[in-house]
């Protein structure tokens, strides 16, 4: 399963390595490279529409030269493998057509990012069913409407509007936006009046190569403005000079993802192969949480949450009831009907005190605003599932018991809103095997962890190498630092991605 609110690949450090430029440590992130790989799934889900499969790792860390100790969780769902296309849709793809948009987007190609973009708009018009709508808008420092949202009756009309555009201009994103989000409300206004309570899915598409974002702080308000009324924005950064810390900005918001798409068949994968993907989420406001007597969480992988700054110690209220296990449930729930029949109310504050002290706190591990279902993939008869892995560094609470330790049983709940807008808790407890020497509990957390350890030397290079740089006078000596940096990187790249 896919998480909506990550990066959702490492494209465009890759090209940037491939092309012989230093890329930025910013473009290297943990999500974007766990989310480009297929993780064995043991067990697929079929009831529910997220749950998790768990795994467990501790081993020696020869870059931090510690031991460490790791919970993974690959997110499932029922859709993964088939994706969620159950409504019909609406679409407004907004095509940039600034200058930059005139160049190559591979050397050995002559086709230019633009023409690549025309030709993906044309692919997606085919995969559409007659219940769907597209509209076409094109934007460079103006924007204009090139057809307005419209069932596809004749596709040789969209044909004649999209072939004749050409790069022009500069990049104003905000005004792409604005016409986008005034067709689509218009849009909804001009359905039939039978039609009108039906659920649609409406998704705005952007296939840019975004690159100044310095002064589009309207755009994302609008963004924002525009994910609270369930219309959905996917950015698909064509070439280069995606601005990946915008476009992780703006997949923060709901139902918001956003792709790196440096080769041809990128854009062929994410608007065409996984159209039913990409573009049907199947639940949102998904929190990940965890509990454990023995470990303490430090760190997480793989989402954007960040729980070492954003720690959360739960203690029981009313509103978190339905997140812990059910034979606590149970137990506070006995509690409180007990007084109830003795006419006498116990105080929520007592309540609280007694349901802290009968249970230990959790701890929030991932807040998910959205997830969409993944590809299945299936090799000498295994089944993988793309993307989904959440990685969790934990350490022991106390060190003086946990040597006698074997194991440690670990809760973890999901707390999240089905496709059907209710209100949904998947609760799991897991045994945490506990080896004195490197143990890895299967061949999936074995792979999350190399990935892992591989990210982690990479970061540390190009962290390392800016600060050397930095220090360098001679500009002569800076480019022969940056030289040995990129060749260091490369070899390193070379290697993690051959894994």
């Amino acid at each position: 399963m896919f998480c909506c609110s990550v990066v959702k690949n490492a494209n465009s450090y890759k090209s940037k390595i491939e092309g012989g430029q230093l890329p930025d440590k910013s473009s290297l992130s943990y999500e974007g490279k766990l989310s480009e790989y297929y993780y064995e799934i043991m067990h697929k889900e079929t009831d529910k529409c997220l749950s998790a499969e768990l795994s467990n790792a501790n081993f020696y860390n020869p870059i931090m030269n510690k031991r460490e100790y790791f919970l993974g969780a690959i997110t499932q769902s029922k859709y993964d493998g088939q994706g969620k296309r159950d409504c019909p849709i609406d679409i407004v793809i907004v095509i940039d057509i600034s200058g930059s948009m005139g160049g190559k987007l591979e050397k050995s190609s002559d086709k230019t990012c633009l023409s690549l973009a025309k030709l993906a708009t044309l692919k997606v018009i085919d995969l559409l069913k007659p219940c769907d709508r597209i509209g076409i808008s094109v934007f460079d420092n103006t924007a204009e409407e090139l057809l307005p949202v419209q069932y596809v009756k004749d596709k040789q009309e969209f044909i004649n509007k999209i072939n004749p555009i050409q790069a022009r201009g500069g990049t104003v994103l905000i005004n792409g936006m604005k016409l986008a989000y005034e067709m689509m409300k218009t849009a909804q206004i001009n359905l039939h009046e039978e039609n009108k309570s039906e659920k649609r899915e409406k998704r705005i598409i952007f296939l840019t190569d975004m690159g100044d974002m310095s002064r589009e702080e309207p755009f994302f308000d609008l963004v924002k403005k525009a994910s609270s009324e369930n219309i959905f924005l996917t950015i698909v950064g064509i070439g280069y000079n995606l601005n990946d810390s915008s476009a992780l900005k703006i997949s923060l918001n709901k139902g918001a993802n956003y792709f790196s798409a440096t080769k041809e068949e990128h854009l062929e994968e994410y608007l065409v192969a996984e159209f039913d993907y990409n573009f049907f989420p199947c639940c949102f406001n998904a929190f990940l949480n965890y509990s454990s007597e023995c470990f303490e969480l430090v760190k997480t992988y793989g989402t954007d949450y960040k729980p070492e700054k954003n720690r959360i110690k739960t203690e029981w209220n009313i509103n978190n009831h339905n997140l812990y296990d059910i034979q606590f449930r149970r137990t506070v729930e006995f509690l409180m009907l007990f007084y109830k029949r003795k006419n006498n109310r116990i105080p929520k504050p007592i309540i609280a005190l007694l349901a802290n002290f009968l249970n230990s706190s959790f701890s929030t591990v991932a807040e998910i605003n959205t997830t969409s279902p993944s590809l299945l993939k299936v090799e000498n008869g295994i089944s993988g599932s793309k993307g989904g892995m959440i990685l969790m560094e934990l350490k022991p609470k106390d060190m003086t018991n946990f040597e006698c330790k074997k194991s440690d049983e670990c809760n973890i709940n999901f707390r999240y809103t089905d496709d059907r807008d209710c209100r949904q808790v998947y609760s799991r407890v897991y045994s945490y095997l506990i080896r004195n020497g490197d143990y890895f509990s299967n061949e999936t957390i074995k792979k999350a962890i190399s990935i892992y350890l591989g990210m982690k030397l990479l970061r540390a290079v190009l962290k390392y190498g800016k600060k050397v740089t930095k220090k360098v006078v001679l500009k002569s000596k800076i480019q022969l630092v940056q030289l040995n940096l990129l060749f260091l990187v490369q070899r390193l790249h070379f290697i993690i991605y051959s894994y």
